[in-house]
This record gives C-alpha cells, structure tokens and sequence, in this order.
C-alpha cells in the first residue's frame, strides 16, 4: 500500500535572534525571544499607541546569560546570588497597574510549587504534583519602568521595556541586554555578590569536611580540614572503579563515597595531611584520584 500523502506547505523563511560578546565573544547564542506588545501613552485611552517590541528571556538559569555575563556555565549556578533580577521582578510588580496580577505574583514560589489552593476551601486530601504545563499566574504586565544606570550608580534611572508573563518570567527589550549584561559584570565584580566560601565563613569554623559531586567532570569531591587547620582537598572518579569491580554506575558512586569518607576520617585524625605521601598514594592508586592541599579558600 502507497504511504498516505502528506500536504504540502510552503517554505516559510524565519529569524532567530543570536548574541555574542561579554567574556564569550567568540561563541554564538540563540536566545528564546519573542514579541511583546507594549502601550505607550499611559493613560489607558483610544490614544495609547501599541507597539510590539522584540524581547528575550531572562533568568539564572539561561546559559548564553550565564557564560556572557560572568563566563561561568549555567551548572556553576553563577547568577543564583545576582539581585538585579529579583529587583526587576519587583519593579514590574510595584509599577503594575493590574493588582489581581500583582497579588497572583506575590504568592508565585519559585521552586514551581503549585500548592496554591484557597484558604476558604475545606481541606482536601493533597494530591500529587502534576507535571503538565505550569500554571496560569495571572495577565501578563508589559511596561516601561526605571532602572539603575549601573550597579555603582543606583540613583541614576535609566528606562527599559520589560515584561512578565502568566508564568511569571522576565523578558527584556533587546535594547537593554547590554545594560543587564554590564550591570551583572559589575554587580559580581564590585563585591554586589559575595562569593561562596565567603558565606561558608561564618560557619567554617565548625565544619570539618564536604563531599559533593562534581557534574562537569562526573567525580567525587571531598575537603576535609587537617589537624593543623589547613584543608586538603581529593577528588576522584568511577568509571576504573566500575570496570575493575563490574559495577553499575550507583554501586561504584557509592562505593567511591564511602573511601572518601575513609580518607576525611584520616585527615581529621591527622593520618594524612599536606606533606603527607603515603596515604595520597594509596589514595591514588586507581588512577583517576587527584590530592592537593588546597589551603584555606
């Protein structure tokens, strides 16, 4: 039987925004953008001109942002502590002239929760998250607001078109992603963002070790403090542990776990420290481990 013919539809040619610069010049991006329609007037009459504006998605989780604006990948989570964002959020929210969107986006959390049923209905038993499309959160506030000139500079206002949606992610004029960049370079870089062991440092004092996987480079990470109060650092993988041993990939994470745990005890017992060889050999010897003393960063 001949296959059923499929129609025919004409080649439709289209655009796709790409961007470049900031500390990835050499590499290209193809952001989601789209149009918004913007009202300029104000006044909410016959008169308001409406004009729609290309945008581009914006958030810490966007990869071209990330790698642009800090030269770090999205998994390095660099603009987690980034307020420029958040303060964005906020103005489109205080400036909006819609208050049901408003209050919708207030109760908005954003680990993506949708526990969001009325205090005025009876209990319910509670039913399993559905993973289907997010939520409506409410009308979509499309405006033009005042912003910081620069990180540096917080009295000086400049104007840029910016929106959220239903669900309640930022989109910025195209126009202003050279402000957003320059602003995120400077915030990190003049101390706007303190760096990760600077917030550990409270705590440091206590804390003894840390385990944790490394996704880059698909490793086992430990540091662990010496009896002399500097830290060592080892790192190692699982893939000659899985062949040597015929392990699956958990068995042989675990496994690897569980000698780094032996290794963190060494250290605090002071069996292993910086000039130490011979436990870092026996750490070694797989092949894939690394051992350093990494100091006190």
């Amino acid at each position: 039987m001949a296959p059923k013919a499929k129609p025919f539809r004409p080649v439709v040619l289209g655009r796709s925004l790409t961007l470049s610069g900031g500390f990835v010049p050499g590499k290209s991006f193809v952001p989601q953008s789209r149009h918004v329609e913007f009202i300029c007037g104000g006044g909410g009459t016959a008169g308001d001109i409406r004009e729609k504006k290309e945008c581009v998605l914006v958030s810490v989780k966007e990869p071209w942002l990330c790698e642009i604006a800090t030269g770090q990948a999205v998994y390095n989570r660099p603009l987690s502590r980034v307020g420029i964002l958040r303060q964005l959020k906020e103005i489109l929210l205080d400036n909006s002239l819609q208050p049901d969107a408003q209050m919708a986006a207030l109760a908005f959390d954003d680990c993506g929760s949708e526990d969001m049923d009325s205090p005025l209905r009876t209990p319910k038993k509670k039913k399993e998250k559905k993973t289907s499309a997010p939520k409506s959160l409410g009308a979509e506030i499309s405006l033009l607001v005042q912003v910081p000139e620069s990180w540096a500079t917080q009295s000086t206002k400049i104007s840029v078109y910016a929106s959220l949606d239903s669900r309640r992610r930022i989109w910025l004029h195209v126009d202003a992603l050279a402000w957003l960049i320059q602003y995120i370079r400077d915030e990190k870089e003049s101390g706007g963002v303190a760096a990760v062991e600077d917030t550990r440092q409270e705590s440091e004092e206590e804390e003894t070790s840390r385990i944790y996987w490394n996704f880059r480079d698909g490793n086992w990470i430990a540091r662990a403090r010496a009896v002399d109060g500097s830290w060592l650092q080892a790192s190692r993988g699982i893939k000659r542990r899985q062949k040597a041993d015929a392990l699956g990939f958990e068995a042989a994470k675990e496994a690897v776990y569980h000698e780094l745990e032996e290794w963190v005890e060494a250290v605090r017992a002071g069996e292993v420290t910086r000039d130490s060889d011979s436990k870092g050999a026996s750490l070694e010897c797989a092949g894939s481990a690394c051992i350093r003393g990494c100091g006190d960063d």
